[in-house]
């Protein structure tokens, strides 16, 4: 699953992807998408009665609009360039954490490279920091 919410570095206002090679489970993903109903237009027009619609689950809406479609291609081509600013501001702020007792900064594996859609930042013995702020009150 790949979830396009605003949080995220790639985003498109709402959506996501489901991946899989279980046929069954494409199968079942598609019906949910379409308000649970799982003939298609087409198979419906075929019938004499083209208006009916058979929900086989309970569902909404989930297919992703085409604007918004076009938005996150436009996005996955700066996906790279994104990537890069936020592994430069990450940078920054690794160099000036780094050099604070008790901070430990995020690192990417070797090999590896860092996509920083959140920074973290690890306080060791932050109970003691805390405890003893709350005592300078």
């Amino acid at each position: 699953m790949f979830f396009f919410l605003s949080n995220k570095k790639y985003y498109n206002s709402q959506g996501g992807i489901s991946t899989s090679n279980n046929f069954n489970l494409i199968k079942k993903v598609k019906v949910l998408s379409a308000h649970g109903v799982a003939n298609n237009a087409l198979d419906r027009k075929i019938k004499k009665f083209s208006w009916i619609r058979n929900a086989k689950y309970f569902s909404h809406n989930f297919r992703m609009p085409d604007p918004l479609a076009a938005m996150g291609i436009t996005q996955m081509n700066k996906l790279k360039q994104m990537n890069m600013k936020r592994n430069k501001i990450a940078s920054i702020y690794n160099n000036k954490f780094l050099k604070i007792k008790n901070f430990i900064t995020q690192q990417a594996s070797p090999g590896y490279y860092h996509s920083y859609q959140m920074y973290y930042l690890i306080i060791k013995n932050i109970y003691k920091i805390l405890k003893w702020q709350g005592n300078r009150r």
